[in-house]
């Protein structure tokens, strides 16, 4: 996703920081970015055939030391006309059966095709009718944040290892004089 910035002019950091924020196109994700200290509202667009409709925003606050920020990012999914194709054939082909069960149904040879008729058609009538209202419906999931702040700059080494600790020798009875 595209990540875009825009600074808040009116947050003044703890301590008073002069330094003008940062707005504008930042990143494409995964990404790092060095913002100054302030407070920014972070607009996520997709980017162009990435199957995701529409874009996320979260506000964000930098500040002194290193600010580590992930997001996951919203969705919002509006349903198109074509899926709402499969769960009207089974209502179409649920209560056609349905019916046909019904019309045969005094015939006294046929009580059980008109039964089974009957009872797959309903299924098929109802089943269908519960798949198109769940198909037909817009879905939205929050996105959702995870901020921690590391008050030290990073070494630029790795610490060393912790050297490991020998197990304290066993002491016997033998060894302590009895």
């Amino acid at each position: 996703m595209r990540v875009t910035a825009k600074f808040d002019p009116s947050f003044t950091p703890p301590g008073g920081s002069t330094e003008r924020g940062v707005t504008g196109e930042l990143c494409v994700t995964p990404c790092a970015v060095d913002l100054p200290v302030g407070k920014y509202r972070l607009f996520f667009s997709p980017m162009e055939n990435s199957g995701s409709a529409l874009g996320d925003t979260d506000d964000l606050i930098v500040n002194e030391g290193i600010t580590v920020y992930r997001r996951a990012p919203g969705l919002y999914r509006t349903p198109s006309p074509t899926d709402q194709i499969g769960p009207g054939a089974l209502v179409v082909a649920g209560s056609t059966s349905a019916t046909v069960g019904a019309i045969i149904a005094p015939n006294k040879d046929n009580s059980a095709l008109a039964a089974s008729l009957i009872v797959g058609g309903a299924a098929a009538l109802i089943g269908g009718a519960l798949w198109g209202y769940d198909n037909g419906r817009a879905t939205q999931r929050d996105g959702a944040s995870t901020v921690w702040q590391l008050s030290a700059p990073l070494p630029a080494s790795p610490p060393a290892p912790p050297t490991p600790i020998s197990p304290a020798p066993s002491v016997s009875a033998d060894s302590q004089g009895k």
